[in-house]
């Protein structure tokens, strides 16, 4: 007989599949990049049918630093998704709140083009040092290894190349442009950083649809 519990995958009225991983265009040249100097990157999901214009781009939180002992104590050389992109995975499963597919869970954002930045300078995204900043002062650095070059705060300018790429995105992809509605959230750091940069976000994101 039929299956009285059908998988999620076969589910009706869900949207299936993780968000993909992007990486900042010429994200060093821009200056677009993490703590520890690789670049920035978010993770996208376009929207279903009449959906696929409305956004939701949500900026991830996770505390911050600014003095270089705060830094290095951040820094953990078992997990450095806080300060560097390098072992971001190529996919993300999106599951939750605004992001869920579920129908019951979220009938109203679940197929919404959904754009999640992932925070890696530690700085609320409003970051905008131009040179390395010292990682460690006095030698008295508590954990290694770090970058002993030091540490980049650039989340200013993280989020200016992010709106610039999704409004000049490749041919298929949804074009921040084209948004009918853009919901600009953060959750912890994340919601700080909407905030701080909600006035100048609003106004490139409403210059695309002139």
């Amino acid at each position: 007989g039929e299956d009285p519990d059908p998988p999620a995958a076969q589910t009706p009225g869900r949207r299936q599949g993780p968000a993909r991983r992007i990486f900042i265009r010429d994200a060093e040249a821009r200056g677009a990049v993490c703590n520890d100097g690789s670049p920035a990157a978010y993770y996208a999901r376009p929207g279903v049918g009449a959906d696929r214009d409305r956004w939701i781009i949500f900026l991830e939180g996770g505390g911050g630093c600014s003095t270089p002992e705060e830094c290095v104590r951040r820094w953990n050389p078992n997990n450095t998704d806080r300060m560097s992109s390098r072992t971001y995975p190529e996919t993300l499963a999106l599951a939750d709140g605004l992001f869920s597919d579920d129908p019951t869970l979220n009938p109203r954002f679940r197929t919404w083009t959904h754009v999640f930045v992932r925070y890696c300078s530690s700085d609320y995204y409003v970051g905008n040092r131009a040179d390395r900043q010292p990682a460690c002062v006095g030698g008295q650095c508590p954990r290694a290894p770090y970058p002993a070059d030091g540490w980049y705060f650039r989340g200013h300018r993280i989020i200016t190349a992010l709106l610039e790429d999704l409004a000049d995105a490749p041919a298929g992809a949804p074009k921040l442009g084209d948004a009918a509605e853009v919901i600009w959230a953060g959750c912890s750091a994340g919601s700080l950083g909407a905030q701080r940069t909600l006035d100048a976000a609003a106004e490139f994101i409403q210059a695309q649809a002139v």
